[in-house]
């Protein structure tokens, strides 16, 4: 009977714990629901300055607790192993042995986060790699009668500042068609705006239809898609940071982090020296490097199993009328060595004001000597060379200037470099961009006159780089092409064709403008950047007033007339 009482007295506890549990279950499903279904959409309407900083906050509060949370469990599970034994009878230990159940669980959680992380890095560095995300093996062919072209790559494929009306790949298949008018040519354009070549490795795994050709247009974002552009990786942090990227968790947090910031403005307190400071260390430049090189190879692989032709650009830039971003010395070099660039590069600058070109080719020869990986003092030196007329020097000048680069906005030569190992040892066309659009050029070196910014190509730009891809075409008879001159690709031709009107001018000034804004936070010296978005305002209040594109002192604006140089 007392069994029955006692029984028949817990049943209302039962009841009350088991509707205490279905409730805190379906709280927990209504919020995970809430937060599938109705966040995703109701986070795009907040503002985007708004996103970021709550976002960042939120993974400095996770990244704290966690490193607190389990060091903290660590030192207590060590403490309390160490004093167990002093504390006799069970009463006595039962505190402890909980406060031990808690810091195990924590530190087993931590165990199984991070072995969960690593695994996460090494499966995304395979897929960023193409290793997995890789072309379907059995491609459906389609009509033997058409043609069809495909490119992949960032902002510059896609046709920017000209998206939705023209890029290099229409431009081939518009050509392309009138060459061989009895057959159909289409193109498909994958690139995307910011897009590394990782991303596109996963674009092509998910192809219906086997293209005939396929345009590889890509490696200015491999930096700047990665790392927040305001980042710096100093001296007195390297260690710091190395310690927190040791933890894989710790290290999806940073990246995280890194990823939320890339569009974040610079704060009011940050202000960039003539003496930088990296935006990423060495064995970060090298991990991009391979994973470039692996994905490259891989696309290029899987295009000769198909039978698909690819056509490699190296991707060109305004190595001549766009600044470095970010100078830097080598890390071992003391404050005093930092000190001693700066009162140098003054003296040369005040000499190039005085008038004296000579005396100043010869300063920042001495500091280009000193300290190679100095960009400013390369990017110098060229200005001055290609004023007196020695263009080879100022080009090589440009380029040393390009890859010392320490935000690398444009895609260096080590990287330009793969497409031509890749080349060498596959059956592909290749177009080296910088060479084609510098033979181009009507000052002879990559300026304004082929781009709109730091690697968006003019009208000019773009018609070049087509029409070497047409030269390849025709030069290994592809597609049956065996007869016939090669067409030209003339700038004022595209406009006309593709519709390029006032309205698309005024659209790429401002365009222009905003990019030109944006980069000026991102250099010691902001006031040449700023000039070209004032120029590029100007270009665009004429335009609006109904002057003729011809009339706009813009360069890289219109069709093959040069315009007013830097």
């Amino acid at each position: 009977m007392r069994k029955q009482t006692s029984s028949g007295k817990n049943e209302p506890r039962t009841i009350v714990s088991a509707l205490k549990v279905a409730a805190i279950v379906a709280a927990i499903v209504a919020a995970a629901a809430a937060i599938v279904l109705i966040w995703p959409e109701w986070w795009k309407t907040l503002p985007r300055a708004f996103q970021r900083d709550a976002t960042d906050r939120f993974l400095r509060v996770a990244h704290v607790v966690y490193v607190g949370g389990t060091m903290g469990s660590l030192a207590g599970a060590i403490v309390l192993g160490v004093s167990f034994k002093k504390w006799k009878g069970k009463r006595a230990r039962r505190p402890f042995l909980k406060i031990g159940a808690l810091c195990g669980s924590i530190l087993l959680s931590a165990i199984a986060l991070e072995a969960g992380s690593a695994a996460w890095l090494r499966w995304r560095s395979v897929l960023s790699t193409g290793l997995v995300a890789r072309m379907p093996k059995r491609l459906e062919r389609g009509d033997e009668k058409t043609i069809r072209l495909t490119v992949i790559g960032e902002s510059s494929a896609r046709g920017f500042p000209y998206q939705n009306r023209l890029s290099i790949g229409e431009i081939v298949a518009w050509k392309l068609q009138e060459a061989l008018p009895k057959r159909k040519v289409e193109v498909q354009v994958l690139a995307e705006a910011g897009a590394t070549l990782g991303d596109m490795c996963g674009k092509l795994a998910e192809l219906k239809h086997r293209p005939d050709a396929l345009i590889i247009y890509s490696g200015h974002n491999e930096f700047q898609a990665r790392f927040s552009w305001g980042r710096s990786v100093r001296k007195d942090s390297g260690r710091g940071f190395l310690a927190m990227s040791a933890s894989p968790f710790c290290r999806l947090i940073l990246e995280a982090r890194e990823r939320n910031a890339i569009d974040a403005p610079p704060e009011r307190s940050e202000v960039r020296r003539l003496v930088d400071w990296p935006v990423c260390s060495d064995w970060e430049y090298e991990e991009v490097l391979t994973n470039f090189r692996r994905s490259l190879e891989t696309i290029v692989v899987d295009c000769e199993a198909q039978g698909i032709l690819p056509i490699l650009i190296i991707p060109p830039s305004n190595d001549a009328g766009f600044e470095p971003s970010r100078s830097v010395l080598p890390e071992t070099d003391s404050i005093e060595s930092r000190r001693e660039v700066e009162r140098l590069f003054k003296i040369a600058r005040a000499s190039e004001g005085e008038g004296e070109p000579s005396k100043s080719l010869e300063l920042y020869r001495r500091l280009s000597k000193r300290w190679p990986m100095f960009a400013e003092a390369h990017y110098r030196r060229a200005r001055l060379l290609e004023r007196v007329g020695r263009l080879e020097e100022a080009n090589r000048e440009y380029i040393l200037a390009r890859d010392c680069d320490a935000l690398p906005l444009r895609c260096p030569s080590p990287f330009q470099d793969i497409y031509r190992e890749v080349a060498a040892k596959h059956d592909c066309i290749l177009i080296d961009g910088p060479k084609e659009l510098r033979e181009r050029s009507p000052t002879g070196v990559l300026d304004y006159q082929m781009f709109h910014d730091e690697h968006h190509p003019t009208l000019l730009g773009h018609s070049g780089l087509a029409e070497a891809v047409l030269r390849g075409l025709r030069a290994r008879r592809a597609f049956g092409w065996t007869s016939g001159e090669l067409p030209k690709v003339v700038a004022g031709d595209c406009a006309k064709r593709f519709k390029i009107d006032a309205a698309t001018w005024i659209s790429v000034c401002e365009q222009s403008r905003i990019v030109h804004e944006f980069l000026a936070l991102y250099r010691y010296d902001p006031l040449e950047r700023l000039a070209w978005a004032a120029r590029f305002q100007r270009g665009r209040r004429d335009l609006e007033a109904g002057k003729a594109v011809e009339e706009i002192e813009v360069p890289g604006l219109g069709g093959e007339c040069p315009k007013l140089g830097r």
